[in-house]
């Protein structure tokens, strides 16, 4: 019996329900014993690569590769399913073939296993920095095989597409053990005292500890779908949130939601490699357009990037069509260098002004202190309460000045002591 078959009843999912279930009945006549026609694995990449796009003048062509089918890691002759190491293989081979100038991938899968396709779409991102790569959707493009197919350069879906989405993970957990017991046999399942965690939330089901599978759930599952919708994220940001819960769309309204790019057939998808190719045609034919590594220190320091500088060409050539200059990349440097010249500036006044206030607060406390009044919470009500002081202290009568006596001098204290311009014996200091 082939392991597919077990891994699909057993592992984990990226897969679309329906199209999952559609293959049971092919499933069970694995484990009845049924004897498939076994094909070699050369047998079946002959068959995916079978298709060819036109050939242009200078003899360069584009490869139509089918994947229709499960998403399984290894490639089974029993079902004459392709695996993903199969087909990185493949490709590989067309990126190292300067005679291809890029690939569609005519895809109708509605997923498959966890197992493998993450590798899968980190190959397709590095495939398409170095040469275009176009999925072409015209039935399904569910789970697993959306996951594949989203780091592409482009993708083209039939209006007719049957459903596009369902970005999330499933697993189906079965115990045989009932069955076997019915047999005859006993099942007795036996781990390590030092294995206490070993499969813990697998076994809490089975034993219906965990009955209501959250445990499952958050250490098994949840952590598969944010990566997931993380790596969706970082290649296809057009995608709405929506899509991100599991739904699924046609052809026509995978657009809106930003799952493909527009709406086409196959003969298009095949166009579009054409078009975008001739981006990458045009960049190795300059020599101005060799990697070289350049320092953008700012720029670096906000992306991660570590290292001394980073490699570019005269024109960086991102996914759908964006395009950032050289010359560009030195304006933002340069915009980012001055707006951090200029916020180090501001920092600088504004902590020359801390100082002040710093100062002025040491001032106020200790003048609360020689007027015998203690601090309060903030800066301003200290300030108040010397205030409030001062006006006390004016309300008080005023004490008479006193006049020293000299020797000889003979006045009372309780004499005015206060000399007055106006008595008649002291204007004649003012008529001298």
């Amino acid at each position: 019996m082939s392991t597919v078959s077990n891994t699909f009843l057993h592992g984990k999912l990226y897969i679309h329900e329906a199209y999952g279930l559609s293959f049971v009945p092919t499933l069970i006549q694995g484990f009845s014993g049924h004897k498939f026609n076994l094909k070699s694995e050369a047998d079946l990449k002959a068959a995916a690569v079978a298709m060819n796009g036109p050939v242009e003048g200078d003899g360069k062509r584009i490869v139509v590769i089918n994947f229709k089918q499960p998403v399984i890691k290894f490639t089974d002759a029993w079902y004459g399913w392709l695996g993903t190491q199969t087909y990185i293989r493949i490709l590989t081979e067309l990126l190292n073939d300067d005679t291809v100038l890029g690939v569609v991938m005519d895809m109708d899968s509605g997923g498959g296993q966890v197992y493998g396709t993450p590798e899968f779409y980190d190959f397709i991102t590095q495939f398409t920095a170095k040469k275009p790569l176009v999925v072409y959707a015209g039935g399904y493009l569910c789970s697993g095989a959306y996951y594949i197919a989203a780091p592409s350069s482009w993708i083209v879906a039939n209006k007719r597409a049957d459903a596009i989405g369902s970005i999330g993970a499933y697993t189906v957990l079965m115990d045989f053990n009932g069955m076997w017991q019915k047999f005859g046999a006993k099942v007795h399942t036996i781990y390590s005292s030092l294995s206490d965690e070993k499969n813990k939330a697998h076994r809490d089901v089975m034993s219906e500890k965990d009955k209501d599978y959250k445990q499952y759930i958050t250490l098994e599952l949840d952590p598969i779908v944010e990566d997931f919708i993380q790596d969706m994220k970082a290649v296809r940001p057009q995608i709405k949130e929506e899509a991100f819960k599991g739904g699924v769309w046609s052809g026509k309204d995978s657009i809106d939601m930003g799952l493909a790019d527009e709406l086409g057939t196959l003969e298009m998808a095949v166009q579009k490699v054409y078009e975008l190719s001739k981006n990458f045609n045009n960049q190795s034919k300059k020599k101005t357009m060799s990697k070289t590594s350049k320092s953008f220190p700012t720029i670096q320091k906000i992306a991660g990037i570590e290292g001394e500088g980073i490699p570019v060409v005269k024109t960086i050539t991102g996914k759908k069509g964006i395009q950032v200059e050289e010359e560009q990349l030195e304006k933002i440097e340069t915009a980012l260098a001055n707006g951090a010249s200029e916020v180090q500036t501001q920092k600088d006044a504004v902590a020359a002004e801390q100082a002040k206030v710093t100062k002025l607060e040491g001032t106020v406390a200790s003048a609360l202190k020689k007027a015998g009044l203690e601090a309060a919470e903030t800066t301003e009500a200290s300030i108040e309460l010397l205030a409030n002081k001062v006006v006390e202290y004016g309300n008080h009568p005023a004490i008479k000045a006193s006049k020293p006596k000299a020797e000889g001098d003979s006045f009372d204290d309780d004499d005015n002591q206060i000399v007055n311009a106006d008595d008649e014996h002291n204007k004649i200091y003012d008529e001298a």
